[in-house]
């Protein structure tokens, strides 16, 4: 069931910092984490990198690609 809610999560940070201009840390308030940083840490385990890496990544490929 853990893995399952993570996988979730991660789903709706991802969507989240994909297309919404909030904060990581209202995301990580929204998402129900404590913290920023126990979402950034809970982001970074999944994922390989922080939420704000992330977005900068999508930033990347969207201006890539235009």
């Amino acid at each position: 069931a853990k893995a399952l809610m993570d996988r979730y999560l991660i789903l709706k940070a991802k969507d989240l910092l994909a297309n919404t201009g909030r904060y990581v840390k209202e995301i990580a308030y929204e998402l129900g984490f404590g913290s920023d940083n126990a979402f950034i840490g809970f982001f970074k385990y999944h994922e390989g990198l922080s939420p704000s890496e992330f977005r900068e990544n999508l930033y990347k490929i969207h201006m890539n690609n235009h």
